[in-house]
C-alpha cells in the first residue's frame, strides 16, 4: 500500500503547564539531511489533549532505515513529478514533495508497485498547524503504473488532538505535539479496484525536523493489516541549531540560530565569497559579495517573518555550504 517516507521522520515550559505548541515548516527536512529511524512494535498511541504524558522507552527495535533528502535532479525520475522542489529515499523507495505557499505536498511516490504520480498532489502537511486544527484533503486522479492505467480516489485528514511530554528509546522530548493522519485511497483500474487505509499517529517537535515517533495502523484489501511504529535516532538535548542534523563537518557556522535580528555567518575552513539567503519556497531574498577580511559576515534579518530559511555559501575554493536557519523572535 501507500505510505508516505516522510511519515518515518513532517519550547520550553514545565510538564504541568506545557505550551500548546505551533507546527511549522521548521520540520521540513532539507536537501542532503540523513535522518535513521528505529524500526519497532505497535502500541497504543494513547490519548490526545493538553498536557499529556506519551511513554514508550519500552519500544525494542526490530531494524533500522535510513533517509536521505535530495533534489529531485539527483534522481532518474524528475520527469515524472516536473512539480517537485523536494526529494526523499531510502535507496529504494522514493517521495517527491512540493511547496505551495504554507503547504507541504506529496506528489507522489517511486516504489515496488511502480511510479505513481500525484494528479492532483495530497496536502501532507498545513503550516502553521495549532492544537485542535484540522484539515482534510482530496487528492490522486488519474495515473499510469507499469503501464496500467487507473484512476485514484484518495483522501486524507490530519488532526492535531494532544500535546504533551514524548518518551521513546532515544529519549524525552518537552512539548511535542500529536498529529492524528487518516488517509483513505482507492484505485480503480478496469474491473479491479483496489483500497487500502493508513491510521497513523504522527508526534512532531517545533524544534526538530521530522516526527519523532510514528504509530501506524494499515491495511488494504489485497494483503493483511500491518502494524508497527518507527522512532528517530535523535538526541533530544539537540535540536537543530549551530550543530544541525543534516550538515556535519560543515565549514560555516550560522549563529546565532534562531536568530531574531542579525544572522552571523563565520567560515571556518575557506573564506566565504557569496552568500545567499532563500525562504521556505526556495526564493532568493538577500544576497552579498563578501569582501575579503569580512568576518564573520552579518545578514539584518529583523524585517524577514519568523521560519525556515536556506543560507548557501560559496567559498574562496569552490566548496558550497548550505545550511538550515530559522527566524524566531
Amino acid at each position: 500500500m501507500k505510505k508516505h517516507l516522510l511519515s518515518y521522520f513532517i519550547l520550553f515550559g514545565s510538564v504541568a503547564a506545557l505550551a500548546q505548541p505551533s507546527i511549522t515548516n521548521v520540520v521540513v527536512p532539507t536537501v542532503g539531511q540523513k535522518i535513521t529511524f528505529s524500526k519497532a512494535q505497535y502500541m497504543s498511541p494513547g490519548t490526545g489533549g493538553a498536557n499529556q504524558t506519551w511513554n514508550f522507552g519500552t519500544l525494542a527495535p526490530t531494524g533500522v532505515r535510513n533517509f536521505t533528502m535530495g533534489l529531485p535532479s539527483a534522481t532518474p525520475y524528475q520527469t515524472n513529478f516536473p512539480n517537485a522542489t523536494l526529494q526523499m529515499n531510502d535507496g529504494t523507495d522514493f517521495e517527491f514533495f512540493s511547496t505551495t505557499g504554507n503547504d507541504l505536498s506529496s506528489e507522489g511516490v517511486v516504489n515496488s508497485i511502480g511510479t505513481q504520480p500525484n494528479t492532483n498532489a495530497e496536502k501532507f502537511m498545513q503550516f502553521p498547524i495549532n492544537f485542535n486544527n484540522t484539515y482534510t484533503d482530496a487528492w490522486g486522479g488519474p495515473m499510469v503504473v507499469s503501464t496500467v492505467s487507473a484512476t485514484r480516489t484518495a483522501s486524507t485528514t490530519v488532526t492535531y488532538d494532544g500535546y504533551g511530554t514524548l518518551t521513546t528509546p532515544a529519549g524525552t522530548f518537552t512539548n511535542v505535539a500529536r498529529l492524528h493522519v487518516v488517509q483513505s485511497i482507492s484505485d480503480a483500474a478496469g474491473f479491479i479496484t483496489v483500497t487500502r487505509g493508513n491510521d497513523e499517529y504522527r508526534y512532531y517537535s517545533p524544534v526538530f525536523t521530522a516526527p519523532l515517533l510514528t504509530i501506524y495502523t494499515r491495511t488494504a484489501s489485497v494483503s493483511t493489516t500491518s502494524t508497527g511504529s518507527e522512532y528517530q535516532m535523535v538526541n533530544p538535548t539537540n535540536p537543530v541549531g549551530l550543530s544541525e542534523q543534516s550538515q556535519g563537518n560543515s565549514a560555516i557556522v550560522a549563529y546565532p540560530n534562531p536568530a531574531a535580528d542579525v544572522l552571523n555567518l563565520q567560515a571556518i575552513q575557506d573564506r566565504a565569497v557569496s552568500v545567499e539567503l532563500f525562504n521556505f519556497q526556495g526564493k532568493l531574498i538577500y544576497s552579498e559579495m563578501v569582501a575579503e577580511g569580512n568576518s564573520p559576515v552579518q545578514i539584518n534579518v529583523s524585517a524577514y517573518s519568523e521560519g525556515l530559511y536556506f543560507v548557501r555559501v560559496n567559498t574562496v575554493n569552490g566548496r558550497v555550504e548550505n545550511k538550515k536557519v530559522f527566524i524566531r523572535r
